[in-house]
């Protein structure tokens, strides 16, 4: 990846989303998290938790640059006995937090590889919450270790609050890890040339990071692997002249040049309060790639007919794995057969797809209608598309609209799943094409191409216009770099 700079030298929101998100489509994405994230959760940040035993030996935090030289000084001072930091550390980790909003969404993502010189466990509370078995790595030990079932690794790298006698937070820690932790280390050095990383919560002030990032520079040399990290803008309230502001300025500037010898790329926020919304936005970028497919006709096939219709979404299930999207659906009535045989066809065509990982099939619990809304709204989390197609089903040899249907396009929009509405297809469909049509501004970003929205209702049409259409509004809402030209 070649990312696309601003003129401060920082990294556009947009090449962000787009860059790291190859990554995330790749299976190639990892996070390296520090105190940073946690800060949000109420924990302290290095200062805030070396503040007590700073003002201890007469020093004041604020004036401290070297905060494992503080912690040292403690250590010193107590004839080279740690157990009262430890004791601190102890009583700071002892609050109940819970994962921030940022923790949960990276837990979501297609991420397995989380880095962290944080002590706390909110990212694996946050992997589990999200049913992402975590292994986690805190010592040298548990390396040559594999927790069975497990879908993400946490490294620990600095110790565990569980363990405060062994996390690293003292000048000794740090001096002695590449002895008494090298293995750590091997695998960073390994992570960091294969993985691309996402940094977040961090001030790239830690003596082992530093080193092993030069380690992977001088392996690579002028050619490193790309990463990104996330940095708030130096502000004019922080500094009390105007030539101070100008100095911190300055000198970001120069920190986020130096970054990039070792390609990590910097992305500008304004406030740290902004990350969760940067890391949505990711989300949702990402989800764009899964494709729900909502409809039902059973023996009602109007306006089609059956033959047409079974043929069309067989079209339809192709083209979504020939487009490289994932199809997610619950076999609904009428539609779900053809729907997965012709995703099937598509997939099987290519040697290269992992069709577990193309299609993402939930059969439905037919006759537990109190399940229903739970299993629709579950089926709906990781999708970024909902296509509409029909939607009927014929009650007492009546055909009505599917009411199935409809509350499937309820709780995408309550999420902002985007919808496709193929209103030529009647039903459901029909009804929702109809009441978004006056009002695209509302549910479509951008200068949305309203010619092809109001193809999908044209039911003089033949199958691959509509199909074409259909697309040419998926193609419009996805980021473009996520979807290879091909038909």
């Amino acid at each position: 990846m070649s990312p696309s700079f601003t003129g401060d030298e920082s990294l556009s929101r947009e090449a962000f989303f787009s860059e790291y998100g190859v990554a995330l489509v790749q299976g190639t994405a990892a996070v390296f998290a520090g105190a940073g994230l946690s800060r949000a959760a109420g924990y302290l940040d290095w200062k805030g938790l070396l503040r007590e035993i700073a003002e201890e030996m007469g020093l004041n935090i604020e004036f401290e640059p070297d905060l494992v030289a503080v912690a040292q000084y403690h250590v010193n001072s107590n004839t080279q006995d740690r157990s009262r930091l430890n004791a601190h550390l102890h009583a700071a980790f002892s609050e109940d937090a819970r994962p921030t909003a940022s923790h949960h969404i990276l837990a979501r993502l297609p991420i397995h590889t989380y880095w962290t010189t944080n002590y706390d466990s909110l990212i694996e509370e946050a992997l589990k919450d999200a049913q992402k078995r975590p292994d986690i790595k805190s010592k040298r030990s548990s390396l040559a270790t594999t927790r069975k079932g497990a879908l993400a690794t946490v490294y620990k790298m600095h110790g565990d609050e569980r363990e405060t006698e062994n996390v690293i937070i003292s000048r000794d820690d740090y001096e002695n890890y590449a002895r008494n932790h090298g293995d750590f280390l091997v695998h960073l050095r390994g992570d960091l040339s294969s993985k691309t990383f996402l940094f977040l919560g961090f001030s790239f002030s830690d003596p082992n990071l530093d080193h092993v990032l030069g380690q992977v520079r001088a392996s690579c040399g002028n050619s490193p692997r790309t990463h990104y990290t996330v940095m708030r803008k130096e502000q004019p309230e922080q500094w009390r002249s105007q030539q101070e502001t100008d100095y911190a300025i300055r000198k970001q500037a120069l920190r986020i040049a130096d970054l990039k010898r070792y390609g990590i790329h910097t992305v500008l926020i304004n406030e740290w309060s902004e990350v969760p919304a940067l890391l949505e936005e990711l989300e949702r970028r990402y989800l764009r790639r899964h494709i729900f497919v909502s409809g039902a006709a059973g023996t009602h096939t109007e306006p089609f007919g059956k033959e047409r219709l079974e043929k069309f979404v067989s079209q339809l299930g192709k083209r979504i794995i020939n487009h490289d999207y994932n199809l997610v659906n619950g076999f609904g009535l009428g539609i779900g057969a053809a729907l997965i045989t012709g995703a099937l066809e598509a997939a099987y065509a290519d040697d290269q797809t992992r069709v577990g990982q193309r299609l993402l099939l939930r059969p439905f619990p037919l006759g537990r209608p109190d399940l229903y809304t739970k299993y629709r709204k579950e089926m709906l989390e990781g999708v970024g598309f909902i296509i509409l197609i029909t939607g009927t089903k014929l009650v007492d040899e009546t055909p009505i609209l599917s009411p199935g249907c409809r509350e499937e396009y309820e709780l995408a929009r309550a999420r902002g799943v985007y919808p496709i509405p193929i209103g030529a297809t009647g039903g459901v469909a029909e009804q929702v094409w109809n009441e978004i049509a006056p009002r695209l501004t509302e549910v479509y970003p951008g200068q949305f191409p309203n010619e092809a929205f109001n193809r999908l209702n044209d039911k003089s049409l033949n199958d691959d216009t509509l199909l074409d259409a259909a697309f040419e509004l998926i193609h419009y809402l996805t980021p473009k770099r996520w979807v290879p030209p091909r038909r």
